[in-house]
């Protein structure tokens, strides 16, 4: 309870809110305040609830408080619309019992106004929800409605189809010869109907003249979208992945967002300002009419930021119109310095759009993620991993429509223009493209409420959510108080589990119901259907359920056998098309052109260019190969090298190596070294260099402990790691390095300073891979992927010259004779440090780089 206190306390200090607390707080104003709800009663005349089947119990007591509570003069008129079959959000606390218990009290005692008519599918599909649907919906008050029949519109005025419902069957023949049931992996099942949707679009939209956008994809989940959109990309096919509408309005999206349309679009006087006042740049409110006074949309729109004359005339207009700020606004000393920032936004500004123009898709996405850090930022801010999955999603969508040929500069702009205008609404709503036609690839909860004139219903075989108890999980308020934590199980749990289990498998009908009628003319139900019925309580997933459908299924290990010796790839039964998906693949393969006795096809390649094409295929495969054993990331140190420990750490701290002799002493074992180096930097870096030794001391060798102990915990290694780490620190303070250290207090300008640089910086100084040839036998390290990586020690500015240099503390055990030698060896962690440096301050020249070995207490210059 008073953990919850403080977790209360502080989401309302910040300003953080749960959707669920305002429901509550809301409920609980309504209750605790009679005068407030009277008050609210009579500010509504007539109270309307859509989508009532979707509310929880505490939406339902809001409901309850503001229309059947209090003098009968004082009520609004309360008018509900609901389905009680298309209830599938238990997941977001909808609850059928809750429902029930409304209306019981709400109709008091009359009868709901029924609406039986359907203007949206046509009688044969209506007709086969029925038997597919009313089997399986076993009524249970507070757990399953009552199927109702639906009856077509008699004005419907669609041309009706031949075959209004299909079934493909994603098994192959092979499967079922043998042993009378698929053997294969699941995933070719998929691969096999993702191929057969593909093609059956094409079909439609070529051959029948159907709109993209008249068609939908429905999954399970969005992990099973992959094959589905691989294949609809192999055949040219438009798609957009539907997702939830509140998706463009969260901060870090509305800021990217911004970013690619000033970068799209140089007329965008509204993206740029969003971007620059975006938390990323944060040009305060204050500056924008002295900006824009100061010409900055011109400068915006013609800046080349390789022309360091442009540039300087850009920064003197900002630093202008900074002077001509007003005095005494608040909050602007929090930001002073604001105008570097953005002169260095408005030259990266320029270069964005000189990649868009110049550069493959794929380099101008990978761009935005380097040249304005948009991931680093958000990681940095509360709830960033999920801002880092938002962003990673909208770069991934960004690419795809770049990339898809249908989608230009000015279409996209315009299609993030509109995806920011729309209110934001987390349960439902129309999909998006750039490219406007498209098909619309969705979960089957995201099409609720929607219909389209073809829908395919995808993987029946295929399971919703996770199954068995999950290690911690806790009740809901309109639960019984029941938990599992950590394993462990409150008595009544499993009663809970298994109360859940059967609203969710009911719940699992309903889904399969809310699927079957979204289809205004053809609905197709694909997957590996199932080959013996199991028993509705034990039913998982769509295809078990089928299997219950009123009539039965066609004995389809036999049909497809026998469809494959007719050379027939479907049959017509029970008012259903049963196509076969892997014999329809055949029958396109035989008839594709062949070689004969006139010579080869136009269409096939020659002897030589196949075996050039497999030359470079294997040329392609090594090159992939390489690239993938590369590192995502790689420090910059020698001894930090992913796979190499550089040289051995006995030797770096004085031990012995393998084959010294039995009884000679070896060194710190891995995990104590990286222990005592991190402690090591960790006390000097927090070390104060203005105060006396003697007490700066002290508080160094205090400090070691606790890291330690973290590392190591509370052994023997962790008192043997402190010995070894008080002895270094020792060596600093009785050595001539503390004095060097304190000499150049004033001049430092940073410890323990992290860095990331991009493999591609390194380019002028390729060299680097022969300085470092001999950590590996001879084979220098393969460039990271992603960046290298490191933490500078100290940077400090030289006295003399006014030259930056970065030092870097070593922790080896060297006799001094030999510190020169040693240093050698990190002359490629030099170049990174130095180089990464040099970049982000825009230096002409790069940092010295110099080694600090503690225990000898030499500097030695790399």
């Amino acid at each position: 309870g008073r953990l919850l206190g403080e977790v209360d306390a502080r989401l309302r200090s910040e300003g953080l809110v749960p959707f669920a607390t305002l429901l509550r707080a809301a409920r609980d104003l309504l209750e605790r305040h009679p005068d407030i709800a009277a008050l609210e009663r009579r500010r509504i005349d007539q109270l309307l609830v859509d989508e009532f089947q979707d509310t929880d119990p505490i939406q339902c007591r809001i409901v309850e408080l503001l229309a059947l509570d209090g003098p009968q003069q004082e009520r609004p008129g309360l008018f509900l619309v609901g389905d009680p079959k298309q209830s599938i959000y238990g997941w977001r606390s909808a609850d059928l019992a809750a429902y029930d218990g409304f209306l019981a009290r709400a109709l008091g005692g009359g009868a709901p106004l029924r609406l039986a008519l359907n203007r949206r599918s046509p009688a044969p599909v209506l007709e086969e929800v029925e038997r597919a649907i009313e089997p399986i919906m076993r009524p249970e008050r507070g757990v399953q409605p009552r199927f109702e029949p639906l009856l077509e519109d008699p004005e419907r005025s669609t041309t009706p189809l031949a075959h209004p419902v299909e079934a493909w069957v994603c098994w192959e023949p092979d499967d079922v010869r043998a042993a009378g049931r698929p053997r294969r992996r699941v995933a070719d099942g998929r691969r096999l109907e993702a191929r057969a949707l593909a093609a059956d679009l094409e079909r439609l939209h070529a051959e029948d003249g159907v709109a993209w956008s008249d068609c939908a994809a429905l999954v399970r989940a969005a992990s099973d979208l992959d094959e589905v959109l691989d294949a609809l990309r192999e055949r040219g096919v438009p798609f957009a992945v539907e997702s939830d509408r509140s998706y463009y309005q969260r901060r870090e999206v509305l800021d990217a967002c911004a970013l690619v349309r000033a970068v799209l679009d140089r007329s965008d006087l509204l993206a740029l300002v969003a971007w620059l006042r975006s938390a990323c740049v944060g040009v305060p409110d204050a500056a924008w009419l002295p900006l824009f006074e100061a010409g900055l949309p011109r400068l915006a729109r013609e800046l080349d930021p390789d022309d360091r004359a442009a540039v300087a005339r850009a920064e003197a207009a900002v630093r202008q119109a900074v002077a001509a700020l007003p005095e005494g606004v608040p909050g602007l000393a929090r930001v002073a310095g604001f105008e570097d920032g953005l002169v260095a936004a408005l030259c990266d500004l320029a270069r964005l759009r000189l990649s868009f123009e110049t550069e493959p898709p794929d380099r101008f996405v990978e761009r935005l993620r380097r040249v304005v850090l948009l991931e680093a930022g958000e990681a940095a801010r509360y709830l960033g991993r999920h801002r880092l999955a938002h962003l990673e999603r909208f770069l991934r969508e960004l690419l795809g429509w770049l990339e898809s040929g249908v989608a230009d500069a000015a279409s996209v702009a315009r299609a993030l223009r509109e995806a920011a205008a729309r209110e934001p609404d987390p349960f439902e709503g129309p999909p998006r493209s750039p490219a406007g036609d498209a098909v619309r690839v969705m979960t089957v909860h995201r099409a609720k409420g929607l219909d389209f004139d073809h829908v395919y219903l995808l993987s029946i075989e295929k399971a919703s959510g996770a199954r068995g108890a999950p290690d911690t999980d806790v009740c809901r308020p309109d639960e019984p108080p029941e938990y599992r934590l950590f394993g462990a199980s409150t008595p009544g749990y499993a009663a809970l589990r298994a109360r859940r289990e059967r609203k969710g498998a009911a719940e699992e009908v309903r889904a399969l119901y809310v699927a079957l009628t979204r289809a205004r003319r053809r609905v197709v139900v694909s997957g590996r259907f199932g080959w013996e019925a199991k028993p509705l309580a034990l039913s998982e997933t769509f295809a078990d359920l089928l299997q219950h459908r009123r009539g039965g299924l066609p004995d389809l290990a036999a049909e497809i056998l026998a469809a494959e010796a007719e050379g027939g790839t479907e049959l017509v039964r029970g008012g259903v098309r049963w196509r076969f998906p892997a014999l329809e693949a055949r029958a396109r393969a035989a008839a594709a052109p062949r070689t004969g006795a006139e010579g080869p096809a136009a269409d096939v390649a020659t002897a030589e260019e196949v075996a050039a094409a497999a030359a470079r295929l294997v040329r392609l495969g090594a090159a992939a190969r390489a690239r993938m054993e590369r590192p995502r990331s790689r420090g910059a140190a020698p001894e930090k090298d992913e796979g190499s420990e550089g040289r051995g750490l006995d030797e770096r701290f004085g031990g012995a190596r393998p084959g010294r002799g039995a009884g000679e002493t070896r060194g710190p074992d891995r995990s104590s070294a990286l222990a005592i180096g991190t402690a090591v930097h960790a006390a000097l870096e927090g070390l104060d260099l203005f105060a006396p030794p003697a007490e700066a001391r002290a508080r160094a060798l205090a400090a070691l402990r606790g890291p330690l102990v973290d590392a190591l915990g509370a052994c023997a290694a962790a008192s043997a790691a402190e010995a070894e780490a008080q002895r270094l620190l020792a060596a600093f303070f009785d050595g001539p390095l503390l004095e060097a250290l304190r000499r150049l207090a004033p001049h430092v300008v940073a410890r323990e300073l992290p860095v990331l640089l991009a493999p591609e910086a390194l380019e002028p100084f390729r060299p680097l891979e022969a300085a470092r040839a001999g950590e590996r036998e001879g084979e220098p390290p393969a460039d990271p992927v992603g960046c290298w990586s490191g933490v500078v020690d100290l940077v400090y500015r030289d006295p003399a010259s006014g030259r930056l240099v970065i030092a870097d503390y070593k922790t080896d055990r060297v006799p001094p004779a030999e510190t020169a030698g040693r240093a050698l060896g990190y002359r490629g962690q030099g170049r990174v440090y130095a180089r990464a440096l040099q970049e982000s301050l825009g230096l002409a020249e790069p940092p010295r780089f110099e080694l600090w070995f503690l225990d000898s207490g030499r500097i030695e210059p790399v």
